[in-house]
Order: C-alpha cells, then sequence, then structure tokens
C-alpha cells in the first residue's frame, strides 16, 4: 500500500544525468519527510507501475529522438495497443525530460511519454505541466529542473515555504542521505551468489585501424564468446553491445586515498539498494552491478565509479556537510547550489575537471564522508555500446570499431580520456570483456525487423538463423563519416554471404592516409563488385578529395557537380542546390580510381558534398530502385546536412524541393531512411 507521503523516481537515463537529476529530487523530497524510491525503468516492473499511484518520470533523450537503453523495453510494454484510455485513472504523474533544443526532436522521448501516459488515463501530480530540460539554457539542464523542481514542492505542499535543499541547516550531520544505494561491510561473501546477466567474451584480435603517429586512434577489438555465455543468443546486422569498463587500479587507490579510505581497500562491502518497504516489488537490478556479491572497496569502486566523469550536483550537496572546513563547506555548497550553477558550469563542466582532480581541491573531506554513501555522491559507472561491425552466426566472434577519446580541454589541465575507449586500448590480448548484445535501430531489407518473441531476462532477442530472412535485395545507400562506417562493415559482411550486391557507401575521413578506417576490406569489397563506394577526405590539402570506386553496374559514370555548389562557413556547411558539370572518366566496370575534385582554399568536402555530386545515381537508387538509406556517425549538423543533401540531389532531377521533403519523409515513416547517431 502507497504511503501518504511517498513517491516513486522513474529515470531513464544513457550517461547518468537522469539519474543524478532524480537523486537531487529524492534527496530534497526526503528531507521534507517523503519517502521515495529511486530506480531505473529497467527495473520497473509492471506490476510495480501499476501498484504505484505516485511516480515522477525522469528521462533524457537519446541519438535520434530514441529512448535510452534502459527505457526501450518498458516503452514497448506502455505501447501496447489493448492497454485501457482508463489504465491509469488511479495514478498521478509528472514527467521532466532532459534534452538539447539544438537537435529537432528536442526532448521527443519525454513528451512522448508524458502524452502517453495521459492517453492512459493519468492525472498530473499537482497539476505539474511536463517539465522540458534544455542543454541550451544558460544554465544549462540543471537550471530549468531546480525551477521545475521546486514548483512541484509548492505544489504539493504548499506550506513548505522556500526550502532549499542546500541550507546546510536542515541536514543533522549523523544522518547518511542515501537516495539510491547502501554500502554494508561484510564479513564474508559466502552467503550471496552472482546474477551477472553479461556474456564474457575473450579479446582475440586488436589492430590499430589509424596511423600509429596520428592523434585520434581507432582501435578495432575482435571478442570471441565463452560458449556457456552464448545460451542461444546471437546477432543481426545493425545490432550493438554494452561495454562494462573498469578503473585502473591505481587510480581507484588514489580515490580511497583522498576519501581516507585507504585502509579499508581490502575489507568486503556489499552494494545494496535503499528501497523502502513500500516499494519492494522492484525487479532485480541486474544493470547496476555485475554481481550482489560482497567485494572488496577497491573492487566495488573500479567497477561502479567512473573516475574520468565529471561529479554531479549531487556530490556537492551532500559533500557540503561533511567538509572539515568551513571555507571548503561553503564553496561546496555554493557549487551544489541553484544560485551556483555559473559557478559549476565554470568550475566543472567547461573544463571537464574529474572526480578525482575535484577532490584534490576539497582536503577537508577526507576521513569525513560516511563510507556507506560513497556511490550517491561519486559519479555512476554506466555500459557505453559499440555498433557490431562483423556478421559471424557461427562462432558468434564480435568486431568492435572503438574511437579512442584523449583529448586535451585546458592547458594547465591533463588531457580528458574517455573511460570505456581507453580501458578497450588498455587490454591485452586474451583480456576478459563482459559485454551484453542489444538490438540496433537500423533494419536492413534482408533482416528481420520485427524481435521473435523469445527474449532473454535483460530484452535480448533469442534470434537464430530461420529469422534471417533474404527475399528482399533492394539497394541500400550506406552513410558512415569517421566511426559511423562500423555498423555497415556488418551489412556488407551480411549481404555478401547472400550474393547481395547493390550497396552503394558514402565515407568520410580526415585524411586517406591517416583515418581510412577499413580501407583495405572496403577495397576488397569493391574489387569483387559488392560495394560502390564515394570517399571524401576533408583534411587533405592539395591532395585528392574525393574517389570513386567500382560500381553497380547500371551506375551511370556521369557525375554533375560545381566547385561554387559547395561553401562552408565557419560553423556549418551548406548545400547550394545547384546542378553543375564534371565528368569523372570512371569506368565503373573496371573499379578503377580517379579524382573527382580538388581541395581549394579552406573548402572541404564531407559525404552530404559527395551525395549531390553523385545526384543522378542518387535519383536513380531512391525512385527507380526503390534504394534503402542508412545514416551512421556523431550527433551534430551531419544527419540534417545529409538529409538536405538527398532533397537537393532529387531536385536537382527535376523534383520540387517540396515534393522531395516530403519523398524523404515518407521514407523515414517507413523505415526506408533510417539514423542511428550517437553523441
Amino acid at each position: 500500500m502507497l504511503e501518504e507521503k511517498s513517491f516513486l523516481i522513474v529515470f531513464a537515463s544513457q550517461t547518468g544525468t537522469s539519474e543524478d537529476v532524480a537523486a537531487q529530487l529524492a534527496y530534497e523530497a526526503n528531507l521534507q519527510n517523503y519517502s521515495t524510491a529511486v530506480i531505473s525503468f529497467e527495473e520497473l516492473s509492471w506490476d510495480m507501475f501499476m501498484n504505484t499511484k505516485r511516480i515522477v518520470f525522469i528521462c533524457s533523450t537519446t541519438g535520434i529522438g530514441d529512448p535510452p537503453d534502459n527505457m526501450k523495453a518498458f516503452w514497448k510494454l506502455l505501447l501496447r495497443r489493448s492497454l485501457s484510455n482508463s489504465l491509469l485513472k488511479n495514478h498521478q504523474v509528472a514527467v521532466f525530460g532532459l534534452g538539447d533544443s539544438k537537435y529537432e526532436k528536442f526532448n521527443f522521448v519525454a513528451k512522448r511519454l508524458y502524452r502517453r501516459l495521459i492517453m492512459l488515463g493519468a492525472q498530473l501530480w499537482g497539476g505539474m505541466e511536463l517539465g522540458l530540460g534544455d542543454d541550451q539554457y544558460y544554465l544549462g539542464v540543471n537550471g530549468i529542473f531546480d525551477q521545475w523542481k521546486n514548483n512541484l514542492f509548492k505544489t504539493i505542499e504548499p506550506k513548505s515555504g522556500t526550502y532549499s535543499a542546500n541550507d546546510s541547516s536542515s541536514i543533522k550531520i549523523d544522518d547518511e542521505p542515501n537516495c539510491i544505494y547502501k554500502l554494508l561491510e561484510k564479513q564474508d561473501d559466502s552467503e550471496d551468489e552472482s546474477h551477472s546477466s553479461d556474456m564474457e567474451g575473450e579479446i582475440v584480435e586488436k589492430e590499430l585501424l589509424t596511423d600509429s603517429n596520428y592523434e585520434k586512434k581507432v582501435v578495432k577489438i575482435l571478442l570471441l564468446p565463452k560458449e556457456n555465455s552464448i545460451n542461444g543468443t546471437t546477432y543481426v546486422p545493425g545490432d550493438f553491445v554494452s561495454i562494462r569498463p573498469r578503473n585502473d587500479r591505481q587510480s581507484s587507490m588514489e580515490l580511497l586515498e583522498l576519501l581516507g579510505f585507504s585502509d579499508c581497500s581490502d575489507k568486503l562491502y556489499k552494494v545494496e539498494r535503499n528501497i523502502p518497504p513500500w516499494a519492494l516489488k522492484t525487479a532485480e537490478g541486474n544493470s547496476l552491478h555485475p554481481s550482489n556479491k560482497a567485494k572488496k572497496l577497491v573492487d566495488i569502486i573500479e567497477e561502479m565509479v567512473d573516475l574520468n566523469a565529471i561529479p554531479k550536483r549531487m556530490f556537492f550537496i551532500i559533500a557540503s556537510k561533511y567538509a572539515a572546513l568551513e571555507s571548503e563547506r561553503e564553496k561546496l555548497a555554493e557549487l551544489g547550489s541553484a544560485e551556483g550553477l555559473d559557478l559549476y558550469w565554470s568550475y566543472i563542466v567547461v573544463p571537464k575537471r574529474n572526480v578525482l582532480e575535484t577532490l584534490q581541491d576539497f582536503p577537508s573531506l577526507k576521513g569525513n564522508v560516511p563510507i556507506g554513501i560513497l556511490l550517491d555522491i561519486l559519479p555512476r559507472m554506466y555500459k557505453r555500446s559499440y555498433s557490431i561491425s562483423n556478421y559471424d552466426p557461427k562462432t558468434h566472434q564480435v568486431r568492435l570499431t572503438v574511437a579512442v577519446v584523449n583529448y586535451k580541454k585546458h592547458s594547465k589541465m591533463p588531457p580528458r580520456l574517455g573511460t570505456c575507449s581507453n580501458y578497450l586500448l588498455g587490454l591485452e590480448l586474451k583480456s576478459k570483456v563482459f559485454y551484453s548484445l542489444h538490438r540496433g535501430t537500423m533494419d536492413i531489407p534482408s533482416v528481420v525487423s520485427k524481435k521473435p518473441n523469445v527474449q532473454t531476462h535483460d530484452g535480448v532477442s533469442n534470434i537464430s538463423d530461420s529469422a534471417i530472412i533474404s527475399n528482399s535485395s533492394y539497394p541500400i545507400i550506406m552513410i558512415g563519416p569517421g566511426t559511423g562506417i562500423a555498423p555497415f562493415m556488418s551489412f556488407l559482411e551480411y549481404r555478401k554471404s547472400h550474393g547481395i550486391r547493390d550497396n552503394v557507401m558514402f565515407f568520410g575521413c580526415r585524411y586517406k592516409k591517416k583515418d581510412y578506417l577499413y580501407q583495405e576490406e572496403l577495397k576488397q569489397y569493391v574489387d569483387s563488385g559488392f560495394l560502390k563506394l564515394f570517399t571524401a577526405f576533408s583534411r587533405d590539402v592539395d591532395q585528392v578529395r574525393s574517389e570513386e570506386l567500382g560500381g553497380l553496374e547500371s551506375a551511370d559514370s556521369e557525375q554533375k557537380t560545381d566547385p561554387e555548389s559547395e561553401t562552408r562557413s565557419n560553423t556549418e556547411q551548406h548545400l547550394v542546390n545547384q546542378s553543375a558539370e564534371t565528368n569523372n572518366g570512371i569506368d565503373s566496370s573496371l573499379g578503377s580510381t580517379e579524382p573527382a575534385a580538388k581541395h581549394t582554399g579552406e573548402r572541404k568536402t564531407y559525404v552530404q558534398h559527395l551525395i549531390l555530386q553523385q545526384s543522378p545515381l542518387v535519383y536513380d537508387l531512391l525512385i527507380n530502385k526503390k534504394a534503402h538509406v542508412y545514416v551512421a556517425g556523431r550527433l551534430n549538423s551531419m544527419p540534417d546536412q545529409v538529409f538536405d543533401a538527398f532533397a537537393s540531389a532529387l531536385t536537382n532531377n527535376d523534383m520540387s524541393q517540396n515534393s522531395a521533403k516530403s519523398f524523404l519523409e515518407s521514407m523515414k515513416k517507413s523505415k526506408k531512411y533510417q539514423v542511428e547517431c550517437w553523441e
């Protein structure tokens, strides 16, 4: 039975920001004598959802309007047509979304969830309208969330005044404000069992795909799963894996030293959820930890805390209660407060100051923070996802294309490191890697587009060979700049295995000799007649800027371009809707290579320009051959510019601009134009 002053907080997060916002809400609610439970969508069982009558949802939007991975399974349950419009008539709900208004599908997930809950009869708790956090707001998502949160408490607690969670007088120093986790010391681990749902793989191949002297490294890693890890699961082109990284032992020990717990590093602790009795219907949190077994404290830090991440606001809100020096308490409180968001932004967000660097600035925390709340204040270690770059239904080997994140953010600070990419980079051959398989958002024509009903408990489809069909061999157009090429390597391998030759790829990178990924492998596809390839090298001055390799048998080798039809400003590239003329003189039947254009001045060629150059071919593929389009890569202006390039290519062939865009939008709706991008 739901207590009078209690509510459930459910978050959907890909990187941890939504979880931090959920924790902030729970912390303040607990101080106002509310009983709360914070869980992810992944943990939310249908029974708990139906039996809990007061729920606040916090969710982010990923990719091109996609829900975070830990929300997808529950979202499908919520979309069932059989659900009654009065299903949630006794529910009180509130929804806050985290997004970025510079993207077209701003807070798309939160908006859809809000509408669906209302459609199913839910009532707005306190009459709270949908909250839309925006990274473009001058104080970021947190600035808008603070306003929304304060309005929520004013509405449901009209007598609560102007209470602030950052008021140090509002909590006793002896209290341990556990919001999500408890860290409990154990004497032994004999009574606990491991319940990991991850597969175990071994690195059997590791190769640098970029030039050894190039600063932006990309590594190919091949994983061979243990036979007892497969359990009937396999993958299809377009799927991805999520990998659970670890910190190195030295950094983990440094954290414990900074907090005064180095003497406890080998003691056994168990991680437990802070779930009140009324909320104990929650499902097991398999995603929260690879095991519920008691482990050494240093091992828990290695597995569960992201030491490369910036500390979230909850760190400062709670840590301000425990610093021994008053000056540090005041500074920590300011950094966690609504009034201190500007300082938090300039001190933490802009320089990407990680948790170790932050702790070094507040030495009086050492020995004063209760060990039980460490996992509530330190950045959570989240899985990282990588597209599968091969197709191997026999051995189930998984090839990953990993861009190693290592960049200088500030001249006076060490380089910023990507947690998972550097973890993988540092592993030797035969090292163990734990991962899970997931269905991707892209389906090629010759792969079943719907999941079979059989699933593992973590939502991965058990797709057998019989689920693969090959009665559809439409041409496909793949646009994959940089590591966006990763999923398309699996597309090519699959389609070649089924004898499907109509494959076109537009690939772009900076330098032909430095970061041309899978160059030899692509050449083999071209030479064997399974690929028509167009490439752009944006930073190669006075070298070949783009080239055509191989081709479809019916492709027209006449290319029409105009150097004046493409320009680049300081911030973005603009496509000009003009046709032009140049004859590349390519004999596609020979698979030869010849320059299409030179790099001149400040102009640079990107994949969208290649699409425009190949207008006749693009028109023929889309209109006459009913080709499917796939776009993958970093989530910036590229997806929109590629869309505009396709529209321009159609317009150059006597289609009106409105008709071209309507045609492409209809392709999107029918999943013949699919986009998968990442931050």
